[in-house]
């Protein structure tokens, strides 16, 4: 891959989380800035990441699970925590699950929230201090060192992915746009809870879009991509697709 070209041609880097309640997953693709012609041209295509060591376990998902690691005082997450519980490491009650369920206010999740609220209340001080808010940590602080841990394997396997090509480091090159997909009936107040982990996990550029709406985006570009591929026009535009599209929106930080 040719990164001096790559940098003129102005491709933004562009990955999405998909958090699930059992399970989550990443994607990201090379993408134009602008969406200009030449630009679109030049895009690459979307990469699901498979392959991520121990957590991912070689699957397309990593489960959305934490655990407080307290043989190396530290926090472990995804797959890895199935190993510890498997290898008698960790307590099959050291589990800490359904953490996007937790966010919802509902009656139907009160049931969930309180066994959250309980483990957090067992979790020792050094576990504590590694979150978001150390003196009264929430289900979004527990979400929070879900997306760093995430954040930090995505990076490595991003960086791996491109360097195949003896490129180097494409965050030297590109710029990230990261977008999180969020279920459609959540509250302001809830985006904003989701976006304040993310930024605070280290996620750049960060941006929410609606679940069945990313869906219906994801139809649209594979409608594009077939036209393209079968001729069918004859100077197609990434411009097209963003026009069809008004899911996109970022919140503010703020729940108000």
């Amino acid at each position: 891959m040719d990164f001096l070209g790559l940098m003129s041609d102005q491709l933004k880097l562009v990955v999405g989380f998909d958090i699930g309640t059992a399970y989550s997953s990443v994607s990201f693709a090379l993408a134009p800035i602008n969406g200009s012609q030449s630009q679109a041209n030049n895009a690459r295509g979307v990469s699901t990441q498979e392959s991520m060591p121990v957590s991912f376990n070689g699957r397309y998902q990593v489960s959305s699970q934490l655990a407080w690691w307290s043989e190396v005082s530290n926090w472990t997450w995804g797959d890895h925590v199935d190993v510890l519980v498997d290898e008698s490491r960790l307590d099959e009650s050291d589990r800490i699950q359904m953490l996007k369920m937790c966010l919802e206010g509902s009656s139907r999740t009160q049931r969930i929230r309180d066994k959250l609220h309980i483990l957090i209340s067992r979790l020792p001080h050094a576990a504590k201090e590694q979150l978001m808010t150390p003196t009264a940590p929430e289900a979004g602080d527990l979400i929070g060192m879900y997306l760093k841990l995430l954040w930090t394997e995505t990076r490595t396997q991003i960086m791996g992915h491109y360097a195949k090509s003896n490129a180097g480091n494409i965050f030297d090159y590109c710029p990230v746009e990261s977008w999180i997909s969020v279920p459609n009936l959540w509250s302001p107040q809830i985006n904003a809870i989701m976006v304040a982990a993310a930024d605070w996990a280290g996620i750049p550029d960060i941006h929410l879009v609606h679940e069945p709406e990313a869906a219906a985006a994801l139809c649209l570009l594979e409608q594009y991509e077939h036209a393209l591929r079968y001729g069918q026009l004859a100077a197609a535009s990434m411009q097209g697709i963003h026009a069809g599209v008004s899911c996109r929106y970022r919140p503010s930080l703020s729940p108000d």
